[in-house]
């Protein structure tokens, strides 16, 4: 179930609970919970009028002490109740502003009482006054009632306005606490591309270093290879300079030798050979590569000068 579809069932379950808790209250401070109808006066004889006062209740608990206050005064006992109901004619201190103040004790849930004031003079239904104390009712004078239909349409537009407003802020609730939500993911996101790019700037660096070295390393290598070539190059140009002048070493001993050997000839009177006494003294001596034949080495070397002197 995906997180939008949770945060929908949530905001859901809120509005359902918030409305149940709003009829609730509604049922128990702000609805009615009973009324009292007053009707027009009734002339019944020369001087002797009535007028009637309806009270309805039709919730489920009592309504007590209502008051209703009468701009003349009235015996107690020129009131007629249709059902039995304690009423109390009230003595106050507080002048002549009301001819006469009469208290319903209590009226019980789900009652309804009608009551019929006779009075030596008209009672206009706008002068009767009924004091609530505290109950949660409505007065409705005859002449001034209105009609139930258009009761019924301000208290839809009431309850309409009342649902747009929770609606409203559940809506902003939730959208404030998205909009937090994605602003937290945002800045995840964005820590983490922040990560992400730190990375890959380190692991490039690190790239290029090793680049840098390797590069290093291959040039130090091709130096190294290059004074290598240069040593094997000097190495010949000596072995060749060496060799010239073993050459011409041994041009001069084999002249000597032959020399040597002729006087050997001319005068001895012995029979011992030159070359046996060229083979003792090379013995004692020891100088056995003076017997090598140079040249064949020269020839060589002269080979590979002329190679690297083609090659350079």
């Amino acid at each position: 179930m995906s997180k939008k579809v949770i945060e929908t069932i949530i905001s859901s379950l809120l509005l359902a609970i918030v409305m149940f808790l709003f009829n609730l209250l509604s049922s128990n401070f702000i609805v009615e919970k009973g009324t009292i109808r007053i009707s027009e006066p009734i002339e019944i004889d020369k001087n002797q009028f009535q007028i009637s006062v309806s009270i309805l209740n039709f919730s489920n608990k009592n309504i007590n002490n209502l008051e209703i206050k009468l701009p003349i005064d009235v015996p107690a006992n020129n009131i007629i109740v249709t059902q039995p109901v304690t009423i109390n004619k009230v003595v106050t201190n507080y002048g002549n502003t009301f001819g006469a103040i009469f208290r319903i004790t209590k009226v019980a849930e789900h009652q309804n009482i009608s009551m019929v004031i006779m009075s030596s003079q008209k009672i206009e239904t706008n002068q009767v006054v009924i004091d609530k104390n505290g109950n949660n009712i409505e007065v409705e004078y005859f002449n001034k009632v209105s009609s139930p239909y258009k009761r019924n349409i301000d208290n839809l537009i009431i309850n309409a306005i009342i649902y747009a407003a929770l609606f409203a802020v559940t809506n902003y609730l939730t959208d404030r606490r998205r909009q937090k939500l994605q602003n937290e993911y945002t800045e995840r996101l964005e820590i983490s591309k922040r990560d992400i790019q730190e990375d890959t700037d380190r692991i490039k660096k690190r790239l290029e270093e090793q680049e840098k070295e390797r590069l290093k390393i291959f040039q130090d290598y091709e130096r190294l290879v290059a004074e290598v070539e240069k040593l094997k190059d000097t190495h010949i140009k000596w072995k060749i300079i060496y060799q010239s002048k073993l050459k011409d070493f041994s041009k001069e001993l084999n002249f000597w030798r032959d020399t040597i050997r002729k006087i050997i000839y001319k005068s001895s009177d012995t029979k011992i050979e030159a070359d046996e006494l060229f083979i003792t003294v090379t013995k004692s001596l020891q100088t056995y590569q003076t017997r090598v034949n140079a040249e064949d080495n020269y020839d060589t070397l002269k080979v590979m000068s002329k190679m690297f002197e083609e090659r350079t």
